[in-house]
C-alpha cells in the first residue's frame, strides 16, 4: 500500500510538471527543469512498478527524500508565487504519506527534510523574501496535516490492537508486537511465552451471567498487568485464553514466575510455558505453549471448579 501510494503521488506530480513545462505559467518559468523533474519522477514510478518486490522500507524512504529534493530544485527556480506554491504543495503529500505509512521517527526525518527543502529553495531563488513568504505557510500546513494524520492512525491502530473488554493486546496486537523487526522481545537473549486458560469461565457465564464472567476477566487482566510489570506484556487472545511474553526469562524462570503469580491470584487457571527457539516461527512458538497448557489442564494440575468472581 505504501509503495502504491508513493507511486501514485510521483505519477500525478510527473503529469503536473509535464503539463506545466508544456504550458508554463510565465515566460521565464523553468520549463526545462520541470521537464527533467517530470522525467525523473516518471522513472521512479517505473522503477517502483518493476522492482516492487525488492523495494524495502529504507528504499521507499530514500525515494520520498528524492521527491523532496526535486521539490527544492523546482521551488528554488520558480519565478512566480504560483510557481513556488505548485512546487511546494508536493511537500504536503509527502508528509501525509510518511505519517500514514512510517513511524514517528521516520516522519520527523521527512519533516526535517521538508524544512531543509524550503531553506534550500530560499537560498537558490533570486527573490528570497517572496519564496520564504510563499513556501512557509505550505511547510507549516504539511507539518500540521502530518501530525493530525499520525494521531488519527495511531488511535485507530491502538483500537485495532486492543481487546475492548480488558484493554490488553488482542491476538492481532500480539502478533504485530512480536513481528516488529526491531522489537525488544526479538532482541532478547531468552524469551519465554506463558499460555494461560482460566478454569471454569464457561460455568460462571452459564450460572451467573456474562456480566459476571466479564468482571472476572477484567479483574484477571488487572492482576496479569501487575504481575508482568516491565518484564513482558500480556495479551488476551480468546474468551478465557491469555498469552504472556516474558523477555529475558528461560522456560524454568518463566515457570517459577507463573507458579508465584498463580499462588497470589484469586482465580484458578492452567498454564503452559515455551521458551522461544532460535528463529522459531511465532505460530509454532504459540502452539507449543498452548499444547503444554492444555496438557496441564487435562492432567488436573489445577482445579477445574468454577472460579468465584472477584467482588
Amino acid at each position: 500500500m505504501s509503495l502504491a501510494t508513493l507511486a501514485l503521488l510521483n505519477g500525478v506530480t510527473a503529469i503536473v510538471l509535464a503539463i506545466s513545462s508544456a504550458k508554463p505559467l510565465s515566460r521565464n518559468a523553468p520549463v526545462h527543469l520541470a521537464a527533467v523533474c517530470a522525467a525523473l519522477l516518471a522513472l521512479s514510478v517505473l522503477a517502483m512498478l518493476v522492482f516492487a518486490d525488492r523495494i524495502d522500507k529504507r528504499a521507499l524512504l530514500a525515494l520520498a527524500l528524492g521527491r523532496i529534493a526535486i521539490t527544492a530544485a523546482l521551488a528554488g527556480a520558480a519565478v512566480t508565487g504560483a510557481g513556488t506554491f505548485m512546487a511546494c504543495i508536493a511537500l504536503v503529500g509527502t508528509a501525509i504519506w510518511a505519517a500514514a505509512f512510517f513511524s514517528q521517527r521516520e516522519l520527523k526525518l521527512v519533516l526535517a527534510a521538508n524544512v531543509a527543502c524550503v531553506a534550500a529553495a530560499v537560498l537558490l531563488n533570486g527573490d528570497r523574501l517572496r519564496t520564504l513568504a510563499d513556501a512557509t505557510p505550505i511547510l507549516l500546513s504539511s507539518s500540521i496535516a502530518a501530525f493530525v494524520v499520525l494521531s488519527v492512525i495511531d488511535g485507530l491502530r491502538r483500537q485495532a490492537q486492543r481487546d475492548q473488554l480488558t484493554g490488553l493486546l488482542n491476538r492481532y496486537g500480539f502478533d504485530q508486537a512480536l513481528r516488529e523487526p526491531l522489537g525488544q522481545y526479538r532482541r532478547a537473549r531468552q524469551t519465554s511465552l506463558v499460555a494461560i486458560d482460566i478454569d471454569g469461565l464457561k460455568a460462571v457465564n452459564d450460572l451467573q451471567g456474562h456480566l459476571a464472567g466479564d468482571h472476572l476477566l477484567t479483574e484477571f487482566a488487572t492482576e496479569l498487568l501487575t504481575a508482568t510489570g516491565i518484564a513482558g506484556f500480556p495479551a488476551r487472545i480468546g474468551g478465557d485464553e491469555f498469552l504472556v511474553v516474558l523477555s529475558g526469562m528461560s522456560a524454568a524462570e518463566a515457570t517459577v514466575w507463573a507458579d508465584r503469580f498463580r499462588g497470589r491470584s484469586q482465580l484458578s487457571w492452567s498454564y503452559g510455558v515455551a521458551e522461544r527457539e532460535l528463529d522459531e516461527p511465532l505460530e509454532a512458538w504459540v502452539a507449543r505453549a498452548d499444547q503444554r497448557m492444555y496438557a496441564a489442564k487435562i492432567a488436573g494440575r489445577t482445579p477445574l471448579s468454577p472460579p468465584t468472581p472477584v467482588s
